[in-house]
């Protein structure tokens, strides 16, 4: 009885290493591999970002800890991918996607979320079929450990049957004013921008929701993200510049990449 006893525990001590977490990669050049499956099946990991071989902080860096973890799938053929990440309470947290080409690392695009689930959408029109995929997540604020629950799938992501059209070449910010905002008898004079050529645009084929079909669109980020598909609050650019004195004296901080038409 005590022999069958111990080979019992023996045998349940040398199985249990075949359950352990499996701890997401600290390195973006050894990402750790995930497949991707039609449906969401989570599956837990352990991250560390105490430490880490990161790239340069993502578009949306706010309160990033200075390291990150990654992972990587393979895109499948219809080019749509959800990629969710789940906690056991409301975490912030960011997710990017990369591609690399010509032996470089491309930011396709960034998000941060405050939630207990969230997710980041790739789109068949943004055509990275059969494409490896890179995807850097990371916990703000404080370098932390825990634990993630991953889920990459196929499932139909959102539809956008009219997309935003925004140009940021066709048009001057004078001639933006003087073509597009001014009509009939009106006349504007002394117009100035202040702020990076991407933060203002012509905009056309207005989605549902705005008043008008054309327009002048500004941004605090590149405004070649407005047409998406943008599936939260948080998407943007960060433009690297000042912000404006008004604004500063209104919030009793500091504002960034103010754009003043």
């Amino acid at each position: 009885m005590i022999k069958y006893f111990i080979f019992v525990m023996l045998s349940i001590l040398l199985s249990f290493p075949l359950f352990a977490q499996e701890q997401l990669s600290k390195n973006f050049d050894s990402p750790t591999e995930l497949a991707i499956k039609s449906d969401c099946l989570y599956r837990s990991y352990i991250y560390d970002q105490t430490s880490g071989n990161d790239l340069e902080l993502p578009k949306c860096y706010r309160m990033h800890p200075g390291a990150s973890s990654w992972f990587s799938f393979l895109v499948p053929d219809d080019g749509k991918a959800t990629v969710k990440l789940q906690f056991d309470g409301d975490t912030f947290f960011g997710l990017a996607f990369y591609v690399v080409e010509d032996g470089e690392y491309h930011e396709i695009k960034c998000d941060v979320f405050r939630d207990i689930e969230a997710s980041l959408c790739l789109y068949p029109e943004e055509q990275y079929q059969n494409r490896e995929l890179l995807v850097r997540f990371w916990k703000l604020g404080v370098a932390d450990t825990g634990n993630v629950n991953i889920c990459i799938s196929g499932e139909d992501v959102p539809s956008f049957p009219k997309a935003l059209s925004v140009n940021v070449n066709i048009y001057s910010p004078q001639q933006l004013v003087t073509e597009v905002l001014i009509t009939g008898c009106l006349t504007a004079s002394n117009i100035t921008f202040a702020g990076n050529t991407q933060q203002i645009g012509y905009f056309s084929n207005a989605i549902p929701g705005l008043d008008f079909a054309e327009g002048v669109i500004l941004s605090t980020g590149n405004v070649m993200d407005a047409p998406g598909p943008n599936t939260s609050g948080s998407t943007g650019t960060n433009m690297y510049g000042s912000g404006d004195a008004n604004l500063n004296s209104i919030i009793y901080g500091t504002t960034q990449d103010a754009a003043v038409l």
